[in-house]
Parts: C-alpha cells; sequence; structure tokens
C-alpha cells in the first residue's frame, strides 16, 4: 500500500518554533538555512512527516543527489507552492507535485520528447507529463541532470522501463490546479491522506 500525505504548509505557522524543537539539529540546519520564510515552513513540515509516517529523523542519510534515505523504510518528499507531500510505501518510490503556474511555451521542446508533445492536448497536461518524469527520477534515484527528453513519462499512469528499471506510474490531480505523480517498483493500492500540522506536533 502506497501513501500519500499531503499537508498545506501555512499551517505550520503558528507552531513554528514548537516544531522547530521537534526535530533534530540536522533538520534544523537544513530548515533554517533557506533565504526565503516560505521554504523554512515547508522544510519543517517536511520533517514532521518524515518523523510521523517515515520511522523518525534519527538515521537518516542523504544520497548523492539529496534524496533523503533511511535503513527499511522507503520515502519520498516534494513540495509545490502551497502543499508539501511525502509519499511512503513497502519498496522504492519516487514522489512529485507541481502547480499550474506561467511558463515560457517553449519550455515543452527542451524536456519532452516528439511523442510526448503530442499528448499535450490542455494546459494541466505539461504537469502531467513533467511530475511523471520527475517522480521516476526520484524513484530510480538519479538526479533530473540528464536529457530530459529520455526519462520516459508515459504512460501516466502504468509501466514503464528507465535504464533497465521496471517502474510503475500513478498520476492524478490535485485542487484543480496540482498535480502529483508517484512512481513505484510495481502497480500498488494508494491511499490519499490530507494531513493536518495540528496532528504532526506532539502535545
Amino acid at each position: 500500500m502506497i501513501r500519500i500525505y499531503i499537508v498545506d504548509y501555512h499551517e505550520i505557522i503558528p507552531y513554528k518554533d514548537k516544531a522547530l524543537e521537534q526535530i533534530s539539529g540536522e533538520r534544523v540546519y537544513k530548515a533554517l538555512k533557506y533565504v526565503k520564510e516560505e521554504d523554512t515552513l515547508r522544510s519543517i513540515t517536511g520533517s514532521l512527516l518524515i518523523k510521523k509516517y517515515a520511522g523518525g529523523l534519527d538515521g537518516i542519510k542523504y544520497d548523492f543527489y539529496g534524496k533523503p534515505c533511511k535503513d527499511n523504510y522507503f520515502f519520498s518528499l516534494s513540495h509545490s507552492n502551497d502543499y508539501v507531500v511525502l509519499g511512503v510505501a513497502d519498496s522504492e518510490i519516487g514522489v512529485d507535485i507541481e502547480m499550474k503556474r506561467s511558463r515560457n511555451p517553449k519550455l515543452a521542446d527542451y524536456v519532452f520528447s516528439d511523442l510526448e508533445k503530442n499528448a499535450l492536448k490542455e494546459e494541466m497536461d505539461f504537469y502531467r507529463l513533467w511530475t511523471s518524469k520527475e517522480s521516476l527520477v526520484k524513484y530510480v534515484g538519479f538526479g533530473i541532470d540528464r536529457d530530459l527528453k529520455l526519462i520516459p513519462a508515459l504512460p501516466l499512469n502504468g509501466k514503464k522501463t528507465y535504464i533497465g528499471k521496471n517502474a510503475y506510474a500513478i498520476n492524478f490531480d490535485y485542487k484543480d490546479n496540482y498535480c502529483i505523480s508517484v512512481t513505484t517498483e510495481s502497480k500498488q493500492d494508494y491511499e490519499i491522506i490530507v494531513e493536518h500540522v495540528e496532528n504532526l506536533i506532539e502535545k
């Protein structure tokens, strides 16, 4: 079972100081190094999610591409604008969320193959395809630093293979203007859980 936890990071604002007391020193350092306050708040929110739903904050390591990992736990963290998302599974997982926003119309030529560009029928399709690529590279453990056109976005829901590794994609819209993609090794049931910060803070 895949569990996808979604939190509006603005909820952390009245709990910020208390939350900082409840996360580890390394995660506090990571949160406070951001210049923008919203990035700090997103980082704190992500730490609280990991603490509650991914086995706690002790023992977290970061791979070459900055992906957090932990023995015996499989999770992936992403955020975009208002929301922080944590995906937790029984095996490797990659998660990405993106909000629809203004963008350079020529960007599609740079990131998508001809087949993928043909699938662009409406504005949200760009974000469905983009998050599909992002979640796939998070799943396999690479940064998105190679030829983007070679990272398969299609199918948005179903089996695909990348660099010899089998994957299964899940893609869905959230709140009309967000898209979330999840990639795991095989098809699994999934649950979307809209969580609230007050439930993540230890009383």
